[in-house]
């Protein structure tokens, strides 16, 4: 059986050879500003055989000689027919034309056949202009708000941070801006992503069925790639929303040569909220934060075969906080001070060539740097002149992740529908533990203690090589198939794994499609984090002899329906099982010396396993998508609950999305979310045991809690509406867009977490909630 399946896929592809046949290439520009399109689909009518552009916008496919009409087609943008006579290889470099009615724009979706040809297993495009028409938190719109209500895609709870993609950690996703990986990709504690949608080109989620040039990660990769600038004229935009702006600049440098793409960002909560509470209380009590971030791109075509790319981006956050109190004790005046600080940082850069070596062999150069910093620190004082009595007491903590890295990637288009990828990746890698400082003096005794070191947690190395096939057989059979090989260097122990990857397409008929993936992925680093909340504190660590790297197999099967007018419905069935998972011991204290934080861990197994149905429509003048996951996540270490599984803290049985946008008029447009997830795991005290009369002071009491189990308590449903209109009046120059809408229209009070309190002396659940109904308002001027 195998002999002849071989021998039928050999037929095929001599029947392609011997017939005379030639290459089809060039690239895809939107028109006016030359902006290369990623994704863009060109096919021939008759034979349906085509190709999509890659991450550069060049594309390659052969035809045997003869008269065709080609379709070039992308998303809100018009088709182009194009008819050729093949008689020797021949570049056809197009120019695709936003459609300039705002009302085409979003009725319009890519053509079928075209969008059938393109489809991979568990992976999802995102318009970029979606997340500009969905409603905006507080005037902000956000990649990560539109990404969390695809199905599979979890937000954890009520203000926490990270993406949850079917069962997996935010450790667990790589997420890459331009090809490099960003390590911390959010500010305000989750709140907001750290990529403007001003800079973004194009938007991939795989969440199965990886291709083999991706690697590292266990769950997820989040492509991100950002404009390359107009080559031909100035643009931009500038916009206020309530809590920050940012401006966007883009424009030729040397025109159709050379090209420039800035944005910058920054909030402006402490400009009001320092002031605001000094005034209410002191001096010395205040309370405040801000970010902002800079994203630049340059770019040069050194001819239509060679082009050059600079990108970087730069992102910080700060947070600060003091607590003053002054009161009388015995006749001695006493000042007690609390003073908190976070900080953290993003750094990523990279230098990019591109070199077209031939019409169907494109090779990719890159040489990159990222990093992420945190730091943190508190300082407590008190002190009473009358009584001679001074103390300080101080704690500050830092750490760092860096990677110094180069990528060399070609794409090798064969024949008709079948495309080579091989790649090999180097990353220098130093995971710091920095700076760790403890400080105590009593003047009365006149004592003091330091305790303090910078302590580097490893240094290695890490090698990637890959080779991934793409293939279409007969029309309706598509193959993704490849393997991922690494090898990892450390001190201690060298670790080597191969990764095979497979993912199958088969068109039954015009309307539906079945498909299947099998993906093993391995993952050399380790997010170290406390068990309650998800912060920038959270410690990257890398793999080391006692504890080796993550690993996991994962299993999907589905099927895609076109039912017609632009409405598609996919399905996915999912398992994943995962080996080398980390989780802190009972008992470790989360902000302890991490030096020794190989004996503060445990490693374990888990796996994850459900359904998700998507409903989606991308034509009229209403659009959007229904979401739906039902799924299971469990985790089992030996020492933690009692060598039981139990359920992972971000498992959350039943998710559901509901996304739509509607055209109201050409210049008013409005935007509707509402979100339902099922309660996430918390883990409390089923009984409280009152002890009294210890000698703790005079009516203090010990309170004791029994756990039955590890997150053994669901946290209430989480739901919530979110509205919003945009208003955009068009000018000779410019357009100008109002923004408005509410966040959480109905006012819920969702957990943010639960904490176990005392009521008429008998214990009770309490919960906290952080975000009202709130009003959200930003202004645009795009010029």
């Amino acid at each position: 059986m195998g002999r002849f399946l071989v021998f039928i896929i050999g037929m095929l592809i001599v029947g392609s050879v011997m017939a005379q046949s030639y290459t089809i290439s060039g690239y895809v520009t939107e028109t006016g500003s030359g902006e290369r399109l990623v994704q863009a689909n060109i096919f021939e009518k008759g034979s349906l055989k085509g190709a999509t552009t890659n991450a550069f916008g060049y594309y390659s496919f052969r035809l045997p000689s003869g008269h065709y009409n080609l379709s070039y087609s992308y998303v809100g943008y018009g088709t182009q027919l194009v008819s050729v006579i093949l008689a020797s290889d021949t570049v056809i470099n197009i120019e695709l034309s936003g459609l300039k009615e705002l009302e085409e724009i979003r009725v319009t979706a890519t053509d079928p056949e075209a969008e059938r040809y393109r489809l991979l297993i568990s992976q999802l495009n995102v318009p970029v202009e979606k997340i500009q028409s969905l409603p905006a938190f507080l005037g902000e719109a956000d990649v990560y708000k539109t990404l969390k209500l695809l199905p599979g895609v979890q937000s954890g709870n009520e203000g926490q941070s990270g993406l949850y993609i079917r069962g997996g950690g935010p450790d667990q996703n790589l997420i890459l801006l331009d090809g490099i990986p960003v390590y911390n990709a959010e500010h305000l504690f989750g709140i907001f992503s750290v990529f403007n949608p001003d800079m973004i080109k194009n938007i991939e989620l795989y969440k199965g069925g990886f291709p083999a040039r991706y690697g590292g990660r266990l769950s997820s990769v989040v492509d991100i790639t950002s404009k390359d600038g107009n080559l031909h004229d100035w643009k931009g935009s500038f916009t206020v929303g309530m809590i920050s702006s940012k401006i966007n600049l883009e424009g030729p440098i040397i025109k159709g040569k050379t090209s420039i793409n800035f944005s910058a960002r920054r909030s402006y909560i402490d400009l009001f909220s320092k002031p605001v509470a000094k005034k209410l209380f002191d001096e010395n009590n205040y309370a405040e934060y801000y970010f902002y971030d800079v994203n630049l791109k340059l770019s040069h075509i050194f001819s239509d075969r060679s082009r050059l790319f600079f990108s970087s981006y730069y992102g910080y956050d700060d947070v600060s906080t003091s607590i003053y109190d002054s009161y009388l004790q015995s006749s001695n005046r006493w000042r007690e001070q609390n003073v908190f600080g976070l900080e953290w940082d993003n750094m990523v850069t990279s230098l990019r060539w591109n070199y077209v070596v031939s019409q169907r062999l494109f090779a990719n150069f890159t040489l990159f740097s990222t990093s992420y910093n945190f730091a943190a620190d508190h300082r407590y004082t008190k002190e009473s002149k009358e009584a001679g009595y001074y103390d300080d007491f101080e704690i500050f903590y830092g750490s760092r992740i860096s990677d110094i890295g180069l990528r060399f990637d070609l794409e090798h288009f064969i024949l008709p529908g079948f495309t080579m990828r091989y790649g090999y990746h180097f990353t220098d890698q130093g995971f710091y533990y920095a700076f760790t400082d403890q400080k105590q003096t009593y003047t009365r005794a006149n004592l003091r203690s330091f305790v303090g070191g910078r302590f580097d947690l490893g240094k290695p190395w890490l090698h990637e090589v890959y080779v991934e096939s793409d293939l279409k057989i007969a029309e309706r059979l598509h193959i993704n198939a490849g393997l991922h090989a690494s090898y990892y260097m450390t001190d201690e122990k060298n670790f080597s794994s191969y990764q095979p990857r497979s993912s199958i397409i088969y068109q039954l008929s015009d309307k539906f499609s079945i498909n299947g993936a099998f993906t093993k992925m391995t993952q050399y680093i380790n997010l170290l984090s406390s068990s309650t909340f998800s912060m920038p504190s959270d410690l990257w660590l890398p793999s080391t002899a006692k504890i080796p790297p993550p690993q996991a197999n994962q299993f999907s099967f589905g099927g895609r329906m076109d039912l017609g007018k632009g409405i598609s419905m996919n399905v996915d069935a999912f398992r994943k099982d995962m080996r080398g998972l980390i989780e802190y011991k009972e008992g470790v204290n989360f902000f302890e010396n991490k030096k020794d934080w190989e004996e503060k861990v445990e490693t374990g197994i888990g796996y994850s396993e459900g359904f998700e149905w998507l409903l989606r429509k991308d034509k009229g003048r209403t659009t959007g998508w229904i979401g739906y996951t039902l799924s299971w996540t469990r985790r089992k270490f030996d020492n933690l609950n009692g060598g039981r599984y139990f359920y992972a803290k971000y498992d959350r049985r039943h998710d559901i999305s509901v996304t739509l946008t509607h055209q109201i008029t050409s210049n008013i447009d409005a935007g509707v979310v509402w979100v339902f997830g099922s309660g996430s795991a918390a883990t409390l005290p089923t009984q409280q045991i009152r002890l009294e009369g210890l000698p703790v002071g005079i009516g203090q009491t010990h309170v004791l809690g029994y756990y039955s189990e590890r997150n053994n308590y669901r946290l209430p449903n989480y739901h919530r509406l979110d509205v919003g209109v945009n208003f955009n009046k068009v000018r000779e120059k410019s357009t100008r867009i109002w923004r408005v809408g509410f966040i959480n229209a109905y006012n819920q009070h969702n957990p943010f977490y639960l904490y176990v309190g005392w009521e008429v002396n008998r214990p009770v659940i309490k919960q906290v909630s952080i975000f009202p109904i709130l009003p959200s308002v930003s202004y645009t001027v795009n010029f």
